[in-house]
C-alpha cells in the first residue's frame, strides 16, 4: 500500500484486482451512474479510492473551470487576467537581480575569492525558478463534482444564486463514488473555478491554485527563493568588504552590490517569513486554509504524525494521476464533467485519426 499527503490509504490497482475475489472485482466494477445511485451508494471512505500514479505521459484535452491544456496537452493550467497571474512579475523580480549580480560581482568573485560560490548561486538560481514553473503548471488536484439535490434550489441558475447570494452545495465524485468535500480536505477555488483536493489557498506569485499535487513544488520555489536571495546577498556583501580602504568609499565603488544587498535582504524576509511559515504548517501537516479556519483547533488532527513524517508524506510521496487526464473518463461516472469529457476524448480522438489517415501533400510527396 502507498501512502499519500492526503493521509489515507491507497491500494495500487494491481493488488487489488490480485487480492480481490469474483464477487469483490464485480461489485468495484459496479459503479452507480445516475443521481439516485450516487445518493443511495454515498461511499464515504477514501481509502477506497484507488490510487495511481502520475506518469510523463499523461495529457490534457479540455478544459476544466478556467484551467486550460498548454503546450500540447502536457499541462493543465488556468487562464487568468494580469491581477491574479503574476508568475511572470515574480521571474522577472529574481531574474533580473540574478543577471546583474552575474555581470558586476560574478567576475571577480570567480577569480579572486571562490568560484564554488558562483556555482552555488547559479545552482540556487535554476532551482527556484524550476519550482517556479512547475508549481505554475502542474494541475493542482482539481476534482469532480456534482450538486446537491436541494429543492429549494431547483429551477435556479448560476446567475440567480450568485444574485440571491446562496451558494450550492456539490458532492464530489470520483469512480461513481460520492464524497464530502472535508473528507478529501477540499475546496472550491474563486480564481479558477474548480474544486481542489487538500486545497492550500490561491498564490498569484505562481499563477495557479496550490492543491495536492503541486503543493511541494510552490514549499520548493518559497525555500529555494530564500536560500538564493540569501547566497546573492552574503557573496555581495562579501564582494564589498573584499577591497581595501573605508567601508563607505567601498559602496561607493560598488553601488551594484549595495543595490544586490539592500534588495535581497528584502527579498529574504519576505519570502523567508512565508517559507517558515509553510515549514510549520508542514510540521503539524494541515494546509493555509485550514489554519485560518482553525479546523483542527478544538479536535484532534489525524493527519498529523510528527514533522519527519508530515514532511516526508507531504514532500515526498509519489503525485497522483490527474483525475481530469484523457483516458480517466471512468473516474468521472456520476460527476457533471462525465459527458463533456467523453465528448473532448472522442473529438480528439478522431482529429488524430483524421491526422494519421490524411493523404500526405504535394511538398511531401515531393
Amino acid at each position: 500500500m502507498t501512502r499519500d499527503s492526503r493521509g489515507g490509504k491507497y491500494t495500487a490497482l494491481t493488488q487489488r484486482s490480485q487480492n480481490a475475489g469474483p464477487e469483490e472485482m464485480a461489485q468495484d466494477l459496479s459503479s452507480p451512474t445516475s443521481d439516485d445511485d450516487l445518493e443511495a451508494a454515498n461511499v464515504n471512505h477514501v481509502d477506497s479510492i484507488i490510487f495511481e500514479e502520475w506518469e510523463w505521459s499523461h495529457r490534457f484535452v479540455r478544459s476544466v473551470g478556467k484551467h486550460e491544456p498548454v503546450y500540447g496537452g502536457m499541462c493543465l493550467a488556468p487562464d487568468l487576467g494580469c491581477c491574479t497571474n503574476l508568475i511572470w512579475v515574480s521571474f522577472s523580480l529574481i531574474f533580473f537581480p540574478t543577471i546583474l549580480w552575474f555581470v558586476r560581482v560574478a567576475p571577480k568573485f570567480w577569480s579572486d575569492m571562490s568560484p564554488a560560490g558562483v556555482i552555488f548561486v547559479l545552482s540556487t538560481f535554476v532551482t527556484c525558478q524550476t519550482f517556479l514553473l512547475l508549481a505554475r503548471y502542474t494541475e493542482p488536484g482539481l476534482l469532480p463534482t456534482c450538486a446537491k439535490k436541494n429543492p429549494d434550489h431547483e429551477g435556479l441558475t448560476d446567475a440567480q444564486m450568485k444574485k440571491m447570494k446562496v451558494r450550492r452545495e456539490y458532492f464530489i465524485v470520483i469512480g461513481g463514488q460520492q464524497f464530502e468535500l472535508p473528507e478529501l480536505r477540499a475546496k472550491f477555488c474563486a480564481q479558477t473555478d474548480n474544486c481542489i483536493e487538500k486545497f492550500d489557498h490561491y498564490c498569484p506569485w505562481v499563477g495557479n491554485s496550490v492543491g495536492i499535487r503541486n503543493y511541494r513544488f510552490f514549499v520548493g520555489f518559497v525555500t529555494t527563493t530564500t536560500i538564493h536571495s540569501l547566497v546573492v546577498c552574503i557573496t555581495s556583501l562579501v564582494f564589498i568588504t573584499h577591497d581595501s580602504g573605508d567601508f563607505i568609499e567601498r559602496l561607493r565603488s560598488h553601488p551594484s552590490a549595495f543595490l544586490l544587498v539592500v534588495y535581497t535582504i528584502i527579498i529574504s524576509l519576505c519570502v523567508g517569513g512565508l517559507a517558515f511559515y509553510h515549514w510549520n504548517i508542514i510540521s503539524k501537516n494541515i494546509t493555509t486554509n485550514e489554519d485560518l479556519k482553525d479546523s483542527w483547533a478544538r479536535k484532534r488532527n489525524p493527519y498529523n504524525q510528527g514533522f519527519c513524517k508530515n514532511a516526508a508524506e507531504i514532500l515526498c510521496s509519489p503525485i497522483r494521476a490527474s483525475y481530469i487526464r484523457e483516458g480517466a473518463e471512468d473516474l468521472l461516472a456520476g460527476s457533471s464533467l462525465a459527458t463533456v469529457a467523453a465528448t473532448a476524448w472522442t473529438d480528439a480522438a478522431d482529429l488524430s485519426q483524421e491526422a494519421r489517415l490524411a493523404p500526405p501533400s504535394q511538398e511531401s510527396a515531393t
